[in-house]
């Protein structure tokens, strides 16, 4: 018995180290009411966004420097909410655990982070940082109604009921 909850303590230790976390510029934007419904993505708002950046700074940044941090400043993947975690003051139950983790890692490995400091946080405000995060991050947070059971139409627990929603993939 006490060898099993020394495997789980130890593997959720290994989860949890593997694990990214959110930056601290961007907890806001997963605090309180933040991750109700938003403002709809859409390109006049990513363009607003940019031109404020560009306005603040006209000739000290390029179109190849923007991109590469905003990349490396506020686009992260894969950030999913922790089941059954309630938020309190010291914890936020995100994190960068998603299926899309991975790749953003690898991408961030790959492309260099630009040189200097970001002052991106002195340019925008915090809402206009979540907006933007928001827009550029692909993460997926399921909207969870609780009747699921009762009003998906199919069992999609048979190989012959997944062959109508091939979305669904069991491991």
């Amino acid at each position: 018995m006490i060898v099993r909850h020394l495997v789980a303590i130890l593997l959720g230790v290994f989860v949890l180290a593997g694990a990214q976390t959110i930056p601290t510029y961007l907890l806001p934007c997963y605090r309180g009411n933040e991750t109700q419904p938003w403002l709809p993505n859409s390109m006049p708002l990513l363009i607003e966004l940019v031109r404020k950046i560009e306005d603040a700074r006209p000739t000290s940044l390029d179109a190849r420097t923007l991109s590469v941090q905003l990349f490396h400043r506020l686009r992260f993947d894969g950030i999913e909410k922790a089941p059954g975690v309630q938020e309190t003051e010291f914890v936020t139950p995100f994190g960068i655990t998603g299926i899309m983790a991975p790749k953003m890692r690898l991408l961030r490995q790959l492309i260099s982070p630009p040189p200097g400091e970001s002052e991106l946080e002195q340019i925008l405000s915090q809402f206009d940082l979540c907006a933007l995060h928001r827009l550029i991050s692909s993460s997926v947070q399921p909207f969870e109604r609780g009747d699921e059971a009762r009003t998906c139409p199919l069992n999609l627990a048979t190989p012959e009921d997944r062959i109508r929603a091939p979305w669904i993939t069991r491991n």
